[in-house]
């Protein structure tokens, strides 16, 4: 049976492409490391994608090759360039209609629940490998901290990208609702 869905595009979506930006900005590796206080290899391995760089760290890479931290990203979260006119599109819907916003955010939530069942089944089954708990807590490999510590703040930042994703559906009902009431109010007005 085909695949009813190529999900080959949407995998590209968490992409970074520092090099690209590094680059364009003139600076090799060594200079950014010195910007940021980390050493070369540090950049390499984000660059290759072998370390995830933390939302801080991003922020502090955009800052010293003096761009906006979504340049970074090449791809929209339907892993297409952004440069093209679907994003635009894709923009613009999101803003104006409440029913695409809605399913883009639950989409978000869907996902992040899906990532966060996921751990929980590697953690019970114990098929984590260490190296991807240092990983995901950005952590060098000769740290001290025991399996049990890091999985609990994984679990922990899970548990807060989660809350964080609800908070922001409950936002988008609370402003269409605000909008429907303001509707409704303009309706029952007697001129």
């Amino acid at each position: 049976m085909p695949a009813l869905y190529n999900y080959a595009n949407v995998l590209r979506a968490g992409e970074l492409d520092i090099k690209s930006a590094r680059l364009k900005a003139g600076m090799t590796q060594k200079e950014l490391g010195k910007i940021l206080g980390v050493t070369k290899q540090t950049i390499i391995n984000y660059e290759k994608g072998t370390t995830e760089p933390s939302w801080e760290r991003l922020e502090d890479i955009a800052k010293a090759l003096k761009i906006d931290v979504d340049e970074l990203f090449p791809y929209s979260e339907f892993g297409e360039k952004k440069g093209d006119l679907k994003w635009a599109e894709h923009l613009e819907r999101l803003a104006n209609d409440f029913q695409y916003a809605r399913m883009a955010e639950e989409e978000l939530l869907l996902q992040s629940l899906f990532d966060y069942s996921k751990f929980q089944r590697e953690v019970e089954q114990k098929t984590y490998m260490k190296e991807q708990l240092n990983q995901a807590l950005e952590l060098e490999s000769n740290n001290t901290m025991s399996d049990e510590d890091k999985i609990e703040l994984i679990n922990l930042k899970y548990e807060k990208d989660i809350q964080k994703k609800v908070d922001n559906l409950i936002a988008l009902y609370k402003d269409q609702s605000d909008k429907e009431l303001d509707v409704i109010r303009f309706e029952n007005t007697k001129l």
